[in-house]
């Protein structure tokens, strides 16, 4: 089965799997609030056992934050703000921003505006109802340094394949990132470089489903990823160490959507 495909299924799949998770919301109270305006909510985490202070989360990050940034992404990777907010004491956050907004990048900053960790928004214009962010982990912000280098890049933020990006920028993949910042070392080659992968794989997968006979169309496919997205951020805001699991359960599903197929539809 090729990756191309399967992710385009994973997607559906993912959005009828728990797309019945998007309740009700928690959390602190938006800080401002305007005509016109939306939230975003979601969690910082500790996770890791190395400190905080390389933009890639760890041990201390909560207690280090002292304010949430929301800034929106533009051309070329500019990030440019558009509300804040801070932290509950237990590490929760909402935050006010402007409605109709695409692609929105999460940073928990220090008092200094050093970045800790970030996550970030995208699939689906946030309107007036709130919307969840994946957790603030190592994995979500090697993961958001992607998507704004794809930006910078010359992509489109507000089209970029989500949840291939997550599959490829995995734990692994992240741990690697944040074992470089560790030591002191610059990660920004990493970075480019998993962006320019990124870029060359969602090109490929265009192309190829272009090839493969699949009837959806381009904006059905993007329909069904946008709302795999927005189920999925409220999963792993549920349970932020459900990840893994979780990933496992929709590739299984796949396998076996691809197995039940007759050769000739693949």
């Amino acid at each position: 089965m090729s990756t191309s495909l399967r992710s385009s299924l994973l997607s559906s799949v993912l959005c009828a799997a728990v797309l019945c998770a998007c309740g009700g919301t928690s959390g602190p109270q938006p800080s401002g609030g305007t005509t016109g305006s939306s939230s975003v909510q979601g969690a910082l985490t500790d996770s890791g056992s190395s400190k905080s202070g390389t933009a890639f989360d760890g041990s201390g990050s909560i207690a280090a934050t002292s304010s949430i940034k929301a800034s929106a992404v533009g051309q070329n990777g500019a990030l440019n703000a558009v509300g804040e907010s801070t932290l509950d004491a237990s590490g929760r956050y909402s935050i006010s921003v402007p409605s109709g907004s695409e692609t929105l990048v999460i940073q928990a900053v220090d008092a200094s505006g050093k970045v800790l960790a970030s996550t970030f928004v995208t699939g689906a214009r946030i309107e007036d109802q709130a919307r969840t962010a994946a957790p603030m982990t190592t994995n979500s912000s090697v993961q958001t340094a992607v998507l704004v280098q794809m930006s910078a890049d010359g992509a489109d933020a507000a089209t970029v394949d989500v949840v291939q990006l997550r599959e490829r920028v995995n734990a692994q993949v992240a741990a690697s990132v944040k074992a470089t910042a560790d030591a002191g070392t610059d990660t920004s080659a990493q970075i480019k470089a998993l962006a320019r992968a990124e870029i060359a794989a969602e090109a490929t997968e265009s192309k190829s489903i272009a090839h493969s006979g699949v009837t959806a169309t381009a904006q059905a496919l993007a329909d069904a990823k946008a709302a795999a997205v927005v189920a999925y951020d409220v999963t792993l805001d549920a349970n932020a160490q459900a990840s893994a699991q979780a990933q496992a359960s929709m590739d299984a599903a796949v396998d076996a959507m691809f197995a039940a197929r007759p050769k000739d539809d693949i």
